[in-house]
């Protein structure tokens, strides 16, 4: 909450970072500490073998490098973050602000409070509105960024509730969920697949997306798919690592 705290990790020499000419090593002396603990670090990566532990030891290397970036992702971020009782708004400010310096060029913002097994309507509602809110803030953010025009969001769980309550007026677990994406070059203002109900998925035309009893399923691997042709990354040589199955083929989810 506090973006001073960025300030003090870009610049861990600085003792306070509103008077830059107080120390707590000359530069001289902090150049051959860093040469010193990237020296043992690299030579901690060479004597491993186990490939997990180097790439741990790597992501740490790489860490350590990046108090630059650091410094120009806070040029970003506002003076002050977000404190309301909505985590996701605060999210959405560390979000852009990467995006905008060019250190990220994706993000995941979370929100839980979602698994209601008691007192189901309430607890939801409230969650719902934070979504919608938050999701209302992170365009505005990017809007002010400059960058609205660039961001596609997916919002979505890894499994919805039951269609019934049980008895503490909760519901419990089901395999059902849904999604909602928005951005530029998404057609917006429609729903793709539908449930009966009892929250049962029907199955859908993988070409007209219309109901279809001989069709296929809709899984989060067709949106995926849908995603990476959306990013132009379908065919990037990264995504050869993470093959999808795609019951039916590729769908036009996107409009």
């Amino acid at each position: 909450g506090d973006t001073g705290v960025l300030e003090k990790l870009a610049q861990p020499n600085i003792i306070d970072p509103s008077n830059q000419d107080v120390t707590f090593h000359q530069g001289a002396t902090m150049e051959r500490i860093r040469q010193m603990r990237d020296q043992k670090l690299l030579e901690r990566i060479e004597s491993k073998s186990l490939p997990a532990f180097k790439h741990k030891l790597n992501t740490l290397y790489t860490v350590r490098q990046g108090s630059n970036e650091l410094k120009l992702l806070q040029e970003y971020l506002p003076d002050e973050l977000d404190m309301s009782n909505n985590p996701l708004r605060r999210q959405a400010q560390l979000a852009i602000a990467a995006y905008k310096s060019g250190l990220a060029v994706s993000a995941n913002m979370t929100i839980g409070g979602f698994d209601t097994h008691s007192d189901h309507d309430n607890r939801q509602f409230a969650r719902l509105a934070q979504i919608l809110g938050g999701m209302d803030f992170l365009m505005e953010e990017a809007g002010n960024q400059g960058v609205a025009e660039n961001v596609v969001v997916m919002i979505s769980s890894d499994f919805g509730r039951t269609p019934g309550y049980n008895d503490g007026n909760g519901k419990d677990h089901w395999s059902i969920t849904s999604a909602m994406l928005m951005g530029p070059g998404i057609v917006g203002n429609r729903v793709v697949g539908e449930t009966d109900a009892g929250h049962k998925a029907f199955n859908v035309n993988p070409s007209t997306l219309e109901p279809d009893e001989a069709g296929v399923r809709i899984t989060p691997s067709h949106i995926h798919a849908a995603l990476r042709e959306h990013a132009g990354i379908e065919g990037h040589q990264v995504t050869s690592s993470f093959p999808l199955e795609l019951d039916g083929g590729k769908m036009p989810l996107f409009g």
